[in-house]
């Protein structure tokens, strides 16, 4: 619970009150690819399966600056498409403001996934894993939970609302 509320909810209520107040698109993503191990490897706590770890906070640095030389695995096409893919979406957005723009097919000949931008109601985020295609939101009950918790609580309408 204490990680949908601060890894899940808080970036929800930022995404929505963004595009309710500004002008300014918000982008949303969930990285969710769990990188391979070579069966001998370890990981920093010496558990016995490192992909126990899931897809652990910061992973996504690696493919989003497609830098996975500087970390070695046994890397897959998956795993490179993400990379040149997501380094694109940061390139473009970095240029443009919009990960859809403007470079639609990477340089190794990837197609760019259309990237929605993040509606305050229905919204819909990316998928950064082994598929890359735009999803609703995960647990959109414990979401709406934690909205109607701070909503209680403050006494008022969140910014968004």
């Amino acid at each position: 619970m204490v990680q949908d509320f601060e890894t899940s909810w808080q970036p929800y209520v930022l995404a929505r009150t963004m595009r309710a107040k500004y002008t300014s698109k918000p982008y949303v993503y969930l990285f969710n690819r769990v990188p391979p191990y070579y069966p001998e490897q370890r990981n920093y706590t010496e558990a016995a399966d490192p992909t126990m770890l899931g897809a652990y906070h910061t992973l996504e640095q690696f493919y989003l600056y497609n830098n996975l030389r500087q970390w070695p695995r046994p890397y897959t096409a998956v795993d490179l498409r993400l990379a040149d893919i997501g380094s694109t979406y940061l390139v473009n957005f970095a240029t443009s403001g919009d990960p859809n723009q403007p470079v639609t097919t990477t340089d190794a000949g990837n197609v760019v996934p259309q990237w929605p931008a993040f509606a305050p109601t229905g919204g819909q985020l990316m998928l950064l894993g082994d598929v890359i295609a735009p999803a609703a939101p995960p647990n959109q009950a414990a979401l709406d939970l934690f909205d109607r918790v701070w909503l209680q609580k403050m006494g008022r309408p969140l910014a968004f609302q």
